[in-house]
Formats: C-alpha cells, structure tokens, sequence
C-alpha cells in the first residue's frame, strides 16, 4: 500500500512539475514496463470483445507505447514518459468502456439467468455460488467507484482500480456459471454425497504415482460442453467464450488483436528500412483495420 501510494506520490509530482523534473532513465522505463502490463492484460479481453471503438483505443494506445519504447533508446526520456502518458489517456477509456459496457452488463445479466434456473432446482450450493458471484460483483462495482475518484492526472493509478475492477466482475462471472452447472447435477452424481467402499480408500492411498488432476479451467469447460449438448443450459448464450475470457484465454478462432498491431508496425518499420530515401517515419495510424464483422464475440 506505501509503495502504490509513493508511486501515486511521484507520478502527480511529474504532472505538476513537468517542465522543472529531470526524467530519470529509471523512471521512464518504470514507466514503460507499467504500461505494457496495462496493454498485455487487456489483450485477451479485447480480443474476445472486439468492437471497432475499442480497437480504435487500444491500436493508439499501442502505438504510443512502440513511440516511446523508441524515444527511451534514444535517450529522450522526458519524450518517452510523455508518449507513455498519452498511451494511458487511451487504455483509460478502454478499461472504463470494456468494464461499464460489457463486463458489469455480462456479469449482471449471467447472475439473472442463474437465479430462476437456481430456485426451482433448490440446490443449496448452486444458490451458494450465486451469492458468492453478486458478492464478487459489488467489490468490482466499488473498485470501479474508487478508480473513477481519483484524480484524472493520476493515469496508472486509475487503470489499476479498473483493472482490479474487471478480475472481481470476471469472478463473478466464474460463480454464475458454477451455480449454473451445479444446478444442473443430478443429487446422486454429485460429489459431496458420493461414498467409497473400503478398498477403494485404501486403493487411493496406497496409489505411489496418482493421475494427473483435470485443471479447474478443463472441468467447467467439459460440464459447459455437456450441458450444452444436453440442451441444458440456454443454447442462445456465449457461455464458452465467457468462460475462456475468464481465464484470460482468446476465444476459439479469434486472432490476438495485439498480434495484429505487432504484425502492422513490424511490417511498416521494414518498409522503411527497405526505401531508399526515406527521411521519417510513416505513420502506421491511418491501416486498414481488421475484417471481423463475423467475429464479434457476441
């Protein structure tokens, strides 16, 4: 907590001061290696998510971030933290618009399919999981109140808050689809009432190499799947992509939007390398964007 605070401290002291601090090489790249974990983190969402606003965002955010990895080699570390500032002005409204218009709307509108499925099956876990998942819901609906208080000079601090945010509401989404499956477990086949004879129990201690464990990620995947085809759950909801996204996982057949910005500024810098003749750099805002008309996430 001191060392958020010291950091909040230092980065409102540069705001104020722009014109009279020395921006040390250590700040900027402190500066830098925050940033990419800003744009690292929101890949797999956005991914999940596209829209053509939030690419829009988060491609300027990214290239503001390759100009100030390029100015912080040259030496120009006040240019380099400036460059990194008006990345985070765009990955601001990014994180604000995915977290108000897409992960609190999901998560709400999950939680209320689970509550009827729930009542009538009256199974006292699944009712469980669903207060768990509203609880989950208030914390990132509070992170979100406390990073939309802090001063809008304070970039990082804010998208920290966001960020926290979106983990507490992707946690909620996990308890609306555990409270989902769980409703849909037959009593007997559930595993808090299942019994082992004997010989089983003493089979299972003295097993020297145990079998490898199904990752929690796989299980709720495989009873998604199961359900599903077992018509269920509703046919008509996303589930398996929500459930990739809140693993930080892309959803199948979608293309890490990251990966797409790398391939364009990766194929402009050879470009210019490759021109004779060619005195500045070409700007790289202006390229076409993706086709994902069929690829919206929804």
């Amino acid at each position: 907590m001191k060392k958020a605070f010291l950091s909040a401290l230092l980065t409102l002291a540069f705001f104020q001061n722009a014109h009279a601090v020395s921006i040390t090489a250590s700040f900027a790249k402190n500066a830098i290696d925050e940033n990419k974990f800003f744009i690292d983190y929101i890949n797999p969402h956005l991914t999940n998510f596209y829209t053509e606003e939030y690419f829009a965002l988060y491609k300027e955010a990214v290239m503001l971030d390759f100009e100030a990895n390029t100015l912080y080699l040259s030496g120009d570390y006040k240019k380099t933290v400036e460059k990194i500032v008006d990345s985070q002005k765009r990955l601001r409204t990014l994180y604000y618009d995915i977290l108000t218009n897409r992960y609190e709307v999901d998560a709400a509108q999950m939680l209320k399919m689970s509550g009827p499925i729930i009542l009538l099956s009256k199974d006292k876990k699944a009712e469980y999981f669903l207060r768990s998942g509203y609880e989950e819901k208030a914390k990132g609906e509070y992170q979100k109140k406390l990073g939309f208080g802090i001063n809008k000079i304070m970039l990082a601090q804010k998208i920290k808050f966001y960020m926290s945010a979106i983990d507490f509401i992707i946690r909620a989404k996990r308890y609306a689809i555990l409270a989902l499956i769980e409703s849909t477990i037959p009593l007997i086949d559930k595993s808090d009432y299942k019994s082992q004879t004997f010989a089983e129990a003493l089979a299972a201690q003295q097993r020297i190499k145990p079998e490898k464990e199904i990752s929690d990620y796989e299980k709720i995947k495989n009873e998604l799947i199961n359900n599903l085809n077992q018509k269920s759950l509703p046919s008509d909801f996303p589930f398996l992509l929500h459930h990739n996204d809140n693993y930080s996982r892309i959803h199948e057949n979608k293309k890490s939007v990251l990966n797409e910005i790398g391939d364009t500024i990766n194929a402009t810098v050879k470009g210019f390398a490759n021109s004779p003749g060619k005195t500045n750099t070409q700007d790289t805002t202006g390229d076409a964007k993706p086709d994902r008309t069929n690829n919206t996430g929804n």
